[in-house]
């Protein structure tokens, strides 16, 4: 449980510090009721991490699920909340979190190039790589399905054919637009836009 505040009761009294409830006045045969303290439910934070075949990133029943894949969860400030690792399912999960925003941060696995990410059931910021940010989490709210999709390299190839064409202008061929970008700028960019 996490700290939620607490509130004085029928006689009065200061509630401005932490669990505590200090200064309650009481007169002869009088009673303080409801000086109450309210505690927040944790919540959680959990996705998969799977190798996309089709760039949809939905999980099919036929695509691989990642195990072993070290996942960080950050809180707002920027501070290492929890480091964690996918099972055998492709599973990660946070767990006992207090209310607040996080950012999920997951090292790239080896021998597969980043695909999208895909924020979940309570939102988020998806457009980074290789993390989802802001994150929100409300007392006992559970975010599902903040998910990592790999790509074994050739839907980046098809990504960046739908960028070029889009990109170059129509009065120049495809074949001189191709040659102005490098094999090297093609290698060290995995993200092209959809």
């Amino acid at each position: 449980m996490y700290d939620g505040g607490q509130k004085t009761g029928t006689t009065g009294g200061d509630a401005s510090g932490l669990n505590t409830i200090i200064a309650i006045p009481l007169m002869a045969n009088e009673h303080s009721l409801h000086n109450d303290f309210c505690e927040l439910p944790p919540g959680s934070i959990s996705g998969y991490v799977h190798v996309d075949d089709d760039g949809d990133c939905i999980i099919d029943p036929e695509e691989r699920r990642l195990a072993d894949v070290e996942m960080k969860l950050y809180a707002a400030n920027g501070t290492l909340v929890a480091t964690t690792f996918t099972n055998s399912e492709g599973f990660y999960e946070f767990k006992d979190l207090a209310p607040g925003s996080y950012s999920v941060v997951q090292t790239q696995p080896g021998g597969l190039f980043d695909g999208v990410q895909k924020a979940g059931t309570t939102g988020g910021d998806a457009s980074g790589i290789n993390r989802i940010d802001a994150i929100s989490l409300l007392a006992n709210q559970h975010s599902l399905h903040n998910d990592f999709c790999e790509s074994l390299g050739q839907h980046q190839w098809l990504r960046f054919s739908r960028w070029l064409h889009a990109s170059c202008p129509p009065f120049r061929s495809l074949r001189i637009c191709e040659a102005s970008v490098t094999a090297s700028e093609l290698l060290m960019t995995s993200h092209w836009p959809a």
